[in-house]
Order: C-alpha cells, then sequence, then structure tokens
C-alpha cells in the first residue's frame, strides 16, 4: 500500500509536470478549425444559421431578439467563435462562448436565463439533464471534441477514453480478454470495449450514444463503445457524477455520451494507418456525407476498421515462464511429449522419440514436462469492424420538427486463445502405444497438449448490432413536447474451436489398431488424419440482445424570477428487454447438442417516471456582493422494474458564483443499478452443491467439510449507491487564458453483487469477514435435503453425517465499496511563434477505494492494488498551433502500486508515456489538394514497455498487468483528410 508521505510526494510530481514539459496544449481546450465564409450582408438570423450549419457548433439565440437586425458581409476563413463576432458587430447582442455551444443574448438579458430559442435552431440538451440549453448545476464533467479525437493520435473509442485518467483499463476488452480473470473481463470475449468510470465496473457506467441508450453486448451486460465508427463522433462527454435521477440505471459512476455528427455540410474522407514495429497493424477508413436544407439536414458516415493481431510471442513478457524477469515459473504440466502420472507419482515422458516404441525404463520419474499455455496465443485478436450512421432532420411546420437516426455495426473477429489443458487423459491398456511405468496393467494417466495435432485452440466469431431512434419535438409555445422512441438488437456469436472431444477420444485411444488409434505418447503431430478430424471438437454459443424504449417529456420555462426563468422538465419511460441464447455443444458426446444456455426471467420491463427543475436564484445584476450567480437544479425519478420492484432516486445541484471568473459547485445524489442478465441466469449450469474440505484454523483436524451452494441468488435486487461531489472553476479576468478546475467526488456503493466462491479458501480462516455467510452446525434435514438434489456432486466421497457447516457461496447482493479523491485539471493558454501555445494537466488522485465483502464485515482499502485503479493518473497535455500547423505532445502517468496476487507482495513500478503527434492543413486553394490535412502521430513514443508485474490468474500467469498497461508499444501512425 502506498504511504501517505509517498502520496503527497506524487501530487506534487503532478503539479511539477507542467512546468517540466516543454510548453504543450491540453487535448480538451484546441482552438477550433478556421472554415471558408462567403456570406453577403443581410438578416443577421440567417447568417447565425449558415454559420452553425457549416461550423458544427451550436449557436442558440432567440428569434425575436434578431428580428429586423442586418449582419455585415463575412467573407474569408473564420473559426466559428470569430464569424459570429465579426456578424454581431454593431448590434446589441453578446455571445456568450463556450466549448460547444455559442449562446446568443441582449446586453440585459440575466446570464442564469437561456432565452426561449428559435423554433429553426437546434436546441442543445446537456449531458446530465433532460431540460434543452440547461448546463445542470453542480455536476462536473469531461468533453472531448472532434479536435481532441483527431490529435491523440488514437484509432478507437476506446483508447481515445482510457486516456483519460478517470478511467481505469480493467473490464470487459480485448486487452483484458483471456489474461485477466477479475471486473467481468470474461464478458468480453466477443472483444467489446466498455468504460470503467472509477473502478466500479463497465455495467456501472452508462454508456449513450446522441443521449439514447443502445444494445446491450456481454449478453446484455454493458454498451459496447467500438462499435461507433470514431470517424463519426462529434464529440465525447464524461459526466463525472452519479445520474441515475436523469438516466436511471446503471449511471452510478458517471455517463459517458458519444454525441455524433451531424451539422455537416459537403463530404470528408479520412485514411490512417497505424503500425507498432510492423507485427501490430491498424487501418481506418472512413466517409462522410452531409447536406443542410432551409428547413433540415441529413448526414451519411461509413468506417472501415481493420486490426491485426498481436502474438504473445512478439513480446518477451507475454510468457507463463517468468524466471528471467526474476519471477516464477508458471507453466503447466502440459506439453508434447506429456506426463504419465501412475501410483501417484509423475513420470516424464522423453524427447526425441515417437511414443511408438516407449518402453518403461525410458520414462523419467518425478519428473514433468512443463509447457507454456500461452505460446502460440495471441495478446489481441485479428478483427475487421463495418459501421454504418445515418440520420436526417427535418421541420414540419413552424412547430414540428422530425429526427430519425439509425447505426448498423458488425464487427469479424479471430484469435488464437491460450491453449486448453485443464485434465488429465485415461488411457487403457488397449491402446496400441500403452506404456505403463508400474507394469500393473491399469490405465494411466497423461497430461499432454493437444495443439500439435489438432492445431491452436482458436474463437472466431461476430458481434452485429443495429439500432434506429425516431424523434418528434412539438414547441408549444414557450414549452417543448418530444417523444422518442428507439428499437434495437445486438447478436453476438462465436465458435470455439481445435477441442478435444473427449467421447471420440476416448474411442480412439481404446482403438488396438495402430493406423487409427490415437497416440499420446509423442510430440504430436504425426497420427492419422482421419483420427484427428475425429476427435476434434468445438462449441458455439451465440446471444441475442434486444430492447424497446419509448421516452416522453416536456420541457420549458414554469415562471420567471428576477434571475431568469425557471426551467422544469416532466417526463414518462418505458422500456423492455429480452435475451436468448444457444449453446451447441461438440466436447462431450458423439454428436453435438445444441440447448438453450441462459434461464432468464421473462422479458424485463421498465415504466418510469422523471422531473427536473433548474432555478436560477441570482443573476449578475442583483447588486449583492458574493452572490453575483447562484443556480440550483433538482432532479428525481421514480422507476418499477416487474423483476425487482421499486426504486427512487433523487439528485441535487448547485453552482455558486460569488465573483465573475470563480465558481463553487455542489451536487448530491442516489443511483442504482439492476442485476444483469448473467445475474438473473438460473440455468443448472450455473448451479450447483458440492461438499469440499476447507482449511480450519479452529479444528483439531486443521479442515472441516464444508458443504458449498454455488450458483445465482434468486432473489438478488438492484445494487445501490449515493453520489456527492465538490467543486470549484477558477478563471479570473486578470490571467487572461489560465483555467483551474478541482473536483472532489464521494461514492458509496452497497448492494454490490459479488461472486464469493473464488474466495472459498478463505472463508473459514477468515471468520469475521465471511462469517455470515456460513451456516454452522446446520440441521441434518438440510443437509439431506441438499444431498438428493439433482446438482448434488460429491467427487471427494464426503458423507453427510460429517458435514460441518454450509456455505452460501452464491451470487449475491453483499459487498459494499467506497470511491472518494479529486480530479483536476489546470491550463494555460498564451500567444507564441505566430500562433496560439496551450499548457495544461489534467488528473485524478484517489484517496481510497474500501470494499467489505459482507455488510459486517471490516473494510479493507484497496486503492492502488492489482485489479484496482492506482491512487494517481494524470495525463500533462501541451499544444501549440497555428493558420495551418499544430503540435502536440501529451505524458501519461500511471503511479506505482502494489501487486498482491504473489505470495509476497511485490512494487510494480510507475510508468510514463509519451504521445506526440504533428499536423499540417493545406491552405485554401482552387486545386485538388484544397481542404487536404496530413497527421504524423506516435503513441508511446520511446516505445516503453509494460512494467514487469507478475499477473497471476491461478491456472496461468503473464509479466505485465493488461488492466494498467499497454502491450501494443509505440504506434506509429499517419493519417489523411480531405474535406470535398
Amino acid at each position: 500500500m502506498v504511504r501517505m508521505g509517498s502520496r503527497f510526494r506524487c501530487v506534487l510530481l503532478a503539479a511539477v509536470a507542467v512546468g517540466s514539459l516543454v510548453p504543450v496544449a491540453p487535448a480538451l481546450a484546441a482552438e477550433e478549425r478556421r472554415i471558408e465564409y462567403n456570406i453577403e450582408a443581410g438578416d443577421l438570423g440567417e447568417a447565425l444559421k449558415i454559420v452553425s450549419r457549416l461550423s458544427g457548433k451550436e449557436i442558440i439565440f432567440n428569434s425575436e431578439a434578431v428580428l429586423g437586425k442586418t449582419a455585415p458581409r463575412l467573407h474569408g476563413p473564420f473559426s466559428a467563435d470569430d464569424a459570429v463576432h465579426v456578424l454581431l458587430e454593431g448590434s446589441d447582442l453578446v455571445a456568450q462562448y463556450r466549448k460547444d455551444v455559442i449562446i446568443i443574448r441582449g446586453r440585459s438579458t440575466p446570464s442564469g436565463d437561456l432565452t426561449d430559442r428559435s423554433a429553426d435552431v437546434t436546441d442543445i440538451v446537456v449531458t446530465g439533464s433532460n431540460i434543452r440549453g440547461v448546463v445542470p448545476a453542480g455536476s462536473p464533467s469531461i468533453t472531448v471534441d472532434r479536435a481532441d479525437i483527431d490529435r491523440s493520435g488514437y484509432g478507437t473509442t476506446q483508447q481515445i477514453l482510457q486516456a483519460l485518467p478517470q478511467v481505469f483499463g480493467g473490464g470487459p476488452n480485448a486487452a483484458t480478454f483471456g489474461i485477466s480473470n477479475v471486473n467481468d473481463s470474461a464478458y468480453g470475449e466477443y472483444q467489446a470495449s466498455t468504460v470503467n468510470l472509477r473502478g466500479l465496473g463497465a455495467s456501472s457506467t452508462l454508456a449513450l450514444v446522441n443521449g439514447h441508450r443502445v444494445p446491450l453486448g456481454g449478453y446484455g451486460t454493458f454498451a459496447d463503445i467500438s462499435l461507433i465508427p470514431t470517424s463519426a463522433i462529434e464529440r465525447i462527454e464524461i459526466l463525472t457524477d452519479g445520474a441515475s435521477a436523469i438516466y436511471g440505471s446503471d449511471a452510478v459512476a458517471g455517463v459517458v455520451n458519444l454525441k455524433l455528427r451531424e451539422h455537416f455540410e459537403g463530404a470528408e474522407s479520412r485514411f490512417r494507418f497505424g503500425s507498432a514495429d510492423g507485427d501490430f497493424n491498424e487501418i481506418q477508413v472512413g466517409q462522410l456525407l452531409g447536406h443542410s436544407w432551409s428547413t433540415g439536414h441529413a448526414l451519411l458516415a461509413y468506417e472501415y476498421f481493420h486490426q491485426g493481431n498481436l502474438p504473445a510471442s512478439d513480446r518477451p513478457y507475454a510468457t507463463e515462464d517468468l524466471r528471467r524477469f526474476g519471477g516464477k515459473d508458471y507453466r503447466g504440466g502440459y506439453s508434447a511429449p506429456g506426463t504419465i502420472y501412475a501410483g501417484g507419482r509423475p513420470y516424464a515422458i522423453p524427447t526425441g522419440q515417437d511414443g511408438r516404441n516407449l518402453d518403461p525404463p525410458d520414462l523419467i520419474a518425478d519428473q514433468i514436462n512443463r509447457g507454456d499455455s500461452r505460446a502460440g496465443s495471441d495478446l489481441l485478436p485479428d478483427q475487421t469492424r463495418h459501421n454504418v450512421f445515418a440520420m436526417a432532420e427535418q421541420e414540419i411546420g413552424p412547430s414540428l420538427r422530425i429526427r430519425a437516426e439509425g447505426l448498423y455495426a458488425r464487427r469479424n473477429f479471430l484469435t488464437h486463445a491460450r491453449k486448453d489443458q485443464n485434465s488429465r487423459i485415461t488411457v487403457p491398456a488397449s491402446n496400441p502405444f500403452y506404456v505403463d511405468p508400474l507394469g500393473t496393467g491399469l490405465p494411466v494417466q497423461v497430461q499432454y497438449d493437444f495443439s500439435n495435432d489438432l492445431g491452436p485452440y482458436s474463437r472466431k466469431g461476430h458481434s452485429e448490432s443495429i439500432y434506429g431512434t425516431l424523434e418528434a419535438d412539438l414547441r408549444l409555445g414557450t414549452w417543448n413536447a418530444s417523444v422518442t422512441g428507439t428499437h434495437g438488437q445486438q447478436s453476438d456469436r462465436d465458435l470455439t474451436f481445435n477441442i478435444r472431444n473427449t467421447y471420440r477420444l476416448a474411442q480412439a485411444l481404446a482403438d488396438n489398431d495402430p493406423n487409427t488409434a490415437f497416440n499420446i505418447f509423442g510430440p504430436g503431430g504425426n497420427n492419422n488424419p482421419a483420427t484427428i478430424d475425429k476427435i476434434n471438437g468445438s462449441y458455439t454459443f451465440a446471444a441475442r440482445y434486444r430492447f424497446s424504449n419509448v421516452v416522453g417529456k416536456v420541457d420549458g420555462p414554469a415562471f420567471t424570477l428576477p434571475a431568469g426563468k425557471v426551467r422544469l422538465s416532466l417526463g414518462a419511460e418505458y422500456r423492455r428487454e429480452t435475451i436468448s441464447s444457444t449453446l451447441i455443444q461438440d466436447t462431450t458426446t458423439a454428436a453435438p447438442v445444441s440447448r438453450s444456455y441462459f434461464q432468464v426471467p421473462g422479458p424485463r420491463t421498465m415504466e418510469g417516471f422523471f422531473g427536473e427543475a433548474f432555478i436560477p436564484v441570482f443573476g449578475p445584476d442583483n447588486g449583492l456582493p458574493g452572490l453575483r450567480r447562484l443556480d440550483i437544479s433538482l432532479a428525481l425519478r421514480r422507476e418499477h422494474y416487474n423483476t425487482f420492484g421499486t426504486t427512487t432516486n433523487p439528485k441535487a445541484g448547485l453552482a455558486w458564483e460569488p465573483v465573475s471568473g470563480l465558481q463553487f459547485r455542489a451536487s448530491y445524489g442516489r443511483s442504482f443499478r439492476t442485476p444483469s442478465f448473467i445475474n438473473q441466469d438460473q440455468s443448472p449450469s450455473t448451479r450447483f452443491y458440492q461438499p469440499i474440505a476447507l482449511p480450519d484454523p479452529s479444528s483439531p483436524r486443521g479442515q472441516s467439510n464444508v458443504l458449498v451452494v454455488i450458483g445465482n441468488d434468486p432473489n438478488l435486487g438492484p445494487e445501490k449507491a449515493r453520489t456527492w461531489t465538490l467543486g470549484l472553476d477558477l478563471k479570473p479576468q486578470f490571467a487572461r487564458g489560465f483555467a483551474f478546475s478541482l473536483n472532489y467526488f464521494n461514492v458509496v456503493y452497497r448492494d454490490r453483487i459479488v461472486d464469493p466462491s473464488g474466495n472459498l479458501v478463505n472463508f473459514l480462516s477468515q471468520q469475521s469477514v465471511y462469517q455470515p455467510l456460513l451456516n454452522e452446525n446446520p440441521d441434518p434435514a438440510l443437509v439431506a435435503q441438499i444431498y438428493s438434489r439433482p446438482e448434488f456432486a460429491n467427487p471427494d466421497g464426503i458423507s453427510a453425517s460429517s458435514i460441518d457447516a454450509i456455505a452460501n457461496a452464491q451470487v449475491q447482493n453483499l459487498s459494499s465499496v467506497k470511491v472518494s479523491g479529486i480530479d483536476f485539471d489546470l491550463s494555460k493558454s498564451l500567444p507564441a511563434f505566430r500562433g496560439k501555445l496551450e499548457l495544461g494537466i489534467s488528473g485524478s488522485y484517489l484517496f481510497e477505494i474500501s470494499q467489505a465483502i459482507t455488510p459486517s464485515a471490516p473494510s479493507l482499502d484497496f486503492v492502488s492494488t492489482i485489479g484496482f485503479p492506482v491512487d494517481l493518473k494524470f495525463r500533462a497535455r501541451a499544444l501549440w498551433q497555428s493558420d495551418h500547423w499544430s503540435a502536440a505532445m501529451f505524458a501519461n502517468f500511471v503511479n506505482h502500486y502494489t501487486n498482491t496476487l504473489t505470495s509476497k507482495p511485490t512494487n510494480i513500478r510507475s510508468q510514463i508515456t509519451i504521445d506526440a503527434s504533428i499536423s499540417y492543413s493545406i491552405p485554401t486553394t482552387k486545386s485538388i489538394f484544397s481542404g487536404v490535412a496530413f497527421q504524423l502521430s506516435a503513441t508511446n513514443l520511446f516505445d516503453r514497455d509494460p512494467p514487469y508485474a507478475e499477473f497471476v490468474t491461478g491456472t496461468s500467469a503473464v509479466g505485465f498487468d493488461p488492466e494498467n498497461a499497454s502491450a501494443v508499444g509505440r504506434v506509429v501512425a499517419v493519417q489523411v483528410i480531405k474535406k470535398w
């Protein structure tokens, strides 16, 4: 565990990092790109709409405010902010420039009032609120815009998000699947990508697209963000605060809203190629088409993405034999040739022979042939993805607006997985190659690696997602009413092949014909091909998640206070979700067997009602010192589920601006997460009862017989959380270009859904922790009843009369977690070298991740231990930009932490990686090269290997932590963008 003194030094390191870097600019505060305008002098409202459409930036104004006003001629290249500034010259209007929106008001309009907007201007709905044009008071947020995405050098949405200090790399994704066995990594078998804010789990972060829920992957557990075309993203809005009062379930750690591009005129083509030392490549091709007309606009986006596989053999630390790094040898006893077990002793089969003339004296007693199960496997899969996004919006008359959007995505993948090595093979004496080191003539058991015979243990499959949304928006005077319907599904399917079929293998081993029998005593690869085809098995798993969602709401101004208008939103929502699954298994029977895999309750339905208010208490004209502005946001949401009952969750936020340039924020709310379909599964494959002898220090025998209950608790309820934040934003007028924000967050998560079966070995040795899960001195009638159940197994032959306790190791509402810390961001911009120079650093520092496995158990702090987020992460940044050139550099820091997976805790060193990019945009000309931009980027510029870590998963190990470091290394990428 990191001591407080060490943590203090880490904070100092973060603060000094800005000064230690060559001036560079923030990834989140870039100067906007310039667009060539040619707008003749005329109506101001029409000119503003043209700028909005061409630039893609939201411009909000009251139609009455611009009525009768004229704008000067606008000709030449301008940013959106500069263009609006020119158009407003000589008028009595002022503009408030924000990152993603420009709000235009009369000079006497209070800042707390966003004014009534014209129906012909696109309404902006900010993430974290149902009220149009309102930034929710008190809620902290982060925005990554299109310029940030382009200059980052990353090719996927997941890479962009994982660069944020608030995002933890643990959970379901392609980099952790097959290596990590914690944080629900097993749900990433279809190579999905997720967002895991604060390390609270991917299912505790709600991911939206254009403010809407989308089909879920991972058996209906999380939104797969990799299926969203990166080139079509306009910006990513991250709300780092609980928001179940706004969005319902899953919004515990926060909300990630992927806002796709829509206000685009013309065409944009892009090509990106990236390579890591030639052994790992990425290709990305995107095409964007957009058109606007007087009453609407439409857009079509397509993206192709291909990523080659990354073999474990290309990274020396991706091995189970870690002795060269000072670690242990974690290789198992499965190899070719293999190891014979007879009479309780191992006998290694010698190399250099084919297993056909093997005699007992040739065997090496008490020695094991070891094999690396990761040899021949992939760290990252080969995958190809196609994405299509389309949207159209049309005004029908002065009050009605119709919007439709849809997305189709498909990802195909192929990967060589870690070898299938989990059981010994019984060989009878009838096998023509049989050898018995003891000469008993009885069957012997062999540990053997089949990959030389069957080929690499492999998986291939696809994920396919499709959804559509239709929205009708009606202006009712100063109010708006809308109805939005979304329907979609995600289908996942994979085939795992080159697996032995144990039924047909037993037949081949019992065969006494040397021409057709399977020879398990040699190096592999020399068996009859027909025999190999016979024993080669597979299994196919397919799942389909479907959902329908309807939301209706009204919002608008209720009444006016001196500081502005009180705005309200009221609404209702209905959602229906289902999941189906099929397993075709060809591993244990003569012929393939097909069955439904999940047994979950019928369709899950939700009926919700919500309300929200934005109250401007004080405005800048109130004349009260220290109360320049005070806004309050209130929200309440009540939901009823047919499977879990009813939950009610409030939220309140406050923003106080005592003087211009200084704002204090606070928020409080309650959030929840419903159990996933996986947690509800009651199929026989998830439930069993078995007596086990567990270590027991209090027993004279040193162990006790415990009857263990495994499965999903059928009475699972939702997880619940309480979240609150405190923050400040400082942009002093006397220090132009300087900005600082600080946010404290506190999350108390209870009734966490936990699978305690992985800690069975500690149930009796740590009774203070697991006492609530133990039934000591159980009723013999209860024990007898369990012994009679069809799911009961007793491989050790433990009698019912000798059972000392019953252990409830079901997946259940059990744990509590408390996470607290601070987020910070510091930036400074200034003119330099005929352009604009910006410096910045953003980071997150965790005070604690305290977890208690049961409500009465002691709470332990897991911050900066393996499997959990580290205490300090930051991303220092720098940017220089002129009219046509730009350059960026980023320093990514992850603090050192403790490896608790080894017998003796060890330190995993801190790491710093550098990303850099340089871009050039060809000036506007009449040539074909006009509108072309080139970029050269490098992530992990100095090709730093991940810090060494013995990442042990029980049956395997590697030499790095995939949750906090990448095995890819330096990626050099070239990108070309052409606007037509």
